[in-house]
């Protein structure tokens, strides 16, 4: 029974697949003493081969719904792709009819033109950028500046498509978590955009209407006329608008081009005359001023070579580097040129402006780019696009009739008879509106302002010493302080010692001519504007702050530039000066009964005057009208501007300004 008993057991545990245990050591050494073969017994084996089994199907149970949701994005994935290409395709379609509008981009543009007009809507010139020159030939651009931007703008140029899809799809992720708008635009995109769409910042879906007119415009044109094209439409700063303009601006005085004299020599780079051909001035660009240029493309503002010009040179020599590690330079070309220097201040053409008040039309130029969006977030390339090429019709508040007549009353004073001669400014404002209605900020030749030779405009950006002319300012501050017309202070020679300087230092105050009255009153004082009642009035009547509060008042009448407090400044001693702009702006608050006038949509910047009237504004503003709305803003009582105005009268009518009356016309001073 015993044998017969195991004959079974052995062979299921041989069908088991768990053998006999015959090379186990320890069943040999039981059978080494006569025992019976060592058998696992049933009962032990199933439950493992069960819990094997129950494992194996539940993980295939849990794995399955993982296998579905898979399977399903897998699908979601291929239906969005299939539905991007369509979507791709059908807009790569249906902008095929904007082709023609890039053709005819530069008839665009010269329909777009801006304009100033007078107050009466007289015409005074075309608001342009200066040297705007668009050329029609692949050859007229150097080699080095095709190249240099190709290296930096679009390395694949030549053998892309035109579209970027890995940028578009960067620029998708960004716009649709809400970060910073992406670029990564190939340089065909980036024609269409400033072709056509002029923005700062585009939605995705923008991008991808410009990536396939971008696409359908490499099947039309051939490289080279989309690589000109771009280049006549790219900003380079300072008003540059193409790479004509950008090598005529910035290194055109290096080739022989001089903007005041370039249509009368036959000599340098610049417009051919007849008989005598010029070569174009991007013709003649060098490695390192390509290299400028098309570093600036990215960012015109941040790498000025004059306002930033360590930026400015870490850029150039950055696209430098990438022309020599795409094989356009040489080692020997690249080290020369990266021992180049910038151009300076000196080197860059200024802008023409109008022949009709070219320095009042210079001064209102930042105010049309801010009213264009420059500084409220708009980008300085697109607002300068929008001002120059947006089809304004500017009417200013200059009035030519006027404007002629101050330039008359200067050239009849002071003639201009060479460098060295003096030189005046004239400033004319709107008392009630703040608007200027004349300026005359530097020489006046043959009749004309000779602006393109002496660009400074001494009206709105020289600061001089204002001497008696800022004596109402303390005026003021001391009538709110409780002073009268008829409070008494000592005519006669003063000095104090200056505080903070240990004694060492002493203010000393004399009249014009040491000529002093004795005990008068401060309507007397002021007119015969002496000084020592002044100076009394400043340090003694106002006490150890006189000085600053005579600075703020200046401050909030209108006077833009830093003003000290040291005692000179009573008597119009200032460390930086003022503007004739500035003074007579802050005057006009005693006109207006102490409010200070000015427009925040349209006025200077800071609240100074305006030099706009309306802004008719037919492509970004949708054809809508900018008007000029003037604010007032009290920073003085009305009693104590009518005081300060009363006082200044006696000035002219019988003081030290007797020459400015006129009769019947309301003159203070």
């Amino acid at each position: 029974m015993t044998g017969d008993a195991q004959t079974p057991i052995k062979g299921e545990a041989e069908q088991d697949g768990s053998a006999t245990l015959l090379g186990d050591p320890e069943s040999h050494a039981l059978g080494e003493v006569g025992g019976p073969t060592h058998v696992a017994p049933r009962h032990r084996r199933w439950p493992r081969r069960l819990r094997l089994r129950r494992r194996w199907d539940e993980d295939e149970r849990r794995s399955r719904p993982r296998l579905r949701k898979f399977r399903l994005l897998a699908l979601l994935v291929g239906l969005a792709a299939l539905a991007a290409i369509s979507t791709a395709f059908g807009m790569m379609m249906a902008v095929a009819a904007d082709l023609p509008q890039l053709e005819n981009r530069q008839q665009y543009r010269a329909a777009a033109n801006s304009y100033l007009y007078d107050d009466h809507w007289r015409l005074i010139g075309q608001l342009a950028p200066p040297n705007h020159v668009v050329l029609d030939s692949f050859d007229q651009i150097s080699q080095s500046a095709r190249r240099a931007v190709v290296a930096v703008e679009d390395k694949r140029f030549w053998t892309e498509p035109g579209v970027d899809i890995r940028g578009i799809a960067r620029a998708f992720v960004a716009d649709a978590a809400g970060g910073a708008r992406q670029g990564a635009s190939t340089i065909a995109q980036q024609f269409v955009k400033n072709a056509l769409s002029q923005q700062g910042n585009r939605t995705v879906f923008e991008k991808l209407r410009e990536a396939a007119l971008a696409y359908h415009l490499t099947r039309e044109w051939t490289k080279t006329k989309i690589l000109t094209e771009y280049l006549n439409s790219v900003y380079f700063g300072n008003g540059a608008y193409g790479v004509e303009s950008a090598a005529r601006v910035y290194f055109g005085k290096a080739h022989g081009y001089d903007s005041a004299t370039a249509g009368q020599t036959t000599t340098g780079c610049g417009d051919s005359s007849p008989g005598a051909p010029r070569p174009s001035c991007a013709s003649q660009l060098q490695p390192w001023e390509s290299a400028l240029l098309a570093g600036m493309i990215a960012n015109p503002s941040a790498f000025d070579p004059v306002a930033h010009p360590q930026a400015a040179m870490q850029r150039r020599n950055l696209v430098l580097s990438d022309m020599f590690a795409q094989r356009y330079l040489t080692h020997q070309q690249y080290e020369y040129a990266i021992k180049q220097p910038l151009p300076t201040a000196n080197d860059i053409q200024q802008p023409q402006e109008p022949e009709a008040a070219p320095y009042f039309t210079s001064w209102l130029r930042p105010q049309i780019l801010s009213a264009m969006g420059l500084g409220h977030g708009v980008p300085a390339n697109v607002a300068e696009y929008r001002a120059f090429y947006g089809g304004l019709k500017i009417r200013t508040t200059l009035d030519l009739k006027l404007q002629q007549a101050a330039d008359q009353a200067i050239s009849g004073d002071l003639p201009y008879t060479g460098p060295n001669s003096p030189v005046a400014s004239l400033v004319a404002i709107d008392n009630q509106t703040g608007q200027v209605r004349a300026m005359v900020g530097g020489p006046i030749v043959n009749g004309l302002e000779d602006y393109n030779k002496y660009p400074f405009n001494i009206a709105a950006e020289g600061y001089h010493q204002p001497g008696s002319a800022f004596k109402p300012f303390t005026l003021a501050v001391a009538l709110q302080s409780g002073f009268t017309p008829d409070s008494v202070f000592l005519s006669a020679p003063a000095e104090y010692v200056v505080p903070n300087s240990g004694g060492k230092e002493h203010f000393v105050v004399h009249n014009f001519g040491n000529t002093y009255s004795g005990p008068i009153t401060l309507a007397q004082a002021t007119a015969i504007s002496d000084n020592s009642v002044f100076s009394r009035l400043g340090i003694e009547g106002l006490g150890p702050t006189g000085t600053k509060r005579i600075a703020r008042m200046a401050r909030m009448m209108g006077i833009r530039s830093p003003i000290s407090s040291n005692y000179a400044m009573i008597l119009g001693a200032m460390t930086n000066g003022v503007s004739p702009l500035d003074m007579a702006h802050a005057y006009e608050t005693f006109a207006t009964g102490g409010k200070r006038v000015y427009d925040p949509a349209l006025g200077a910047p800071h609240e100074g005057p305006t030099g706009i009237a309306q802004i008719y504004c037919p492509i970004a503003c949708k054809h809508k009208n900018l008007i000029d709305k003037p604010h007032y803003k009290r920073v003085l009582p009305a009693d104590v501007a009518q005081t300060v105005h009363d006082m200044l009268t006696g000035v002219v009518q019988g003081g030290t300004g007797t020459a400015a009356a006129i009769p019947g016309v309301d003159v203070v001073g």
